[in-house]
């Protein structure tokens, strides 16, 4: 049984072990593959996933296409 997001798009197996590896996203885009029907979206993101530079708040507009 494939794994959904909450608008009901699937998600590769191998993405969802990274989310689950991962205490915080590592960008926006990553954000909108789990959810992609949000204009937008408060979130903390790490770009270097857990390496020497800190996790920081970003807020994530997105554009449909």
């Amino acid at each position: 049984m494939p794994v959904l997001t909450p608008a009901g798009a699937p998600v590769s197996s191998l993405l969802v072990l990274l989310l689950f590896a991962a205490k915080y996203l590592v960008s926006c885009e990553e954000s909108r593959m789990l959810n992609p029907t949000l204009a937008s979206k408060q979130t903390t993101i790490d770009i270097d996933d857990s390496g020497p530079l800190d996790p920081f708040p970003v807020t994530c507009v997105f554009q449909r296409e």
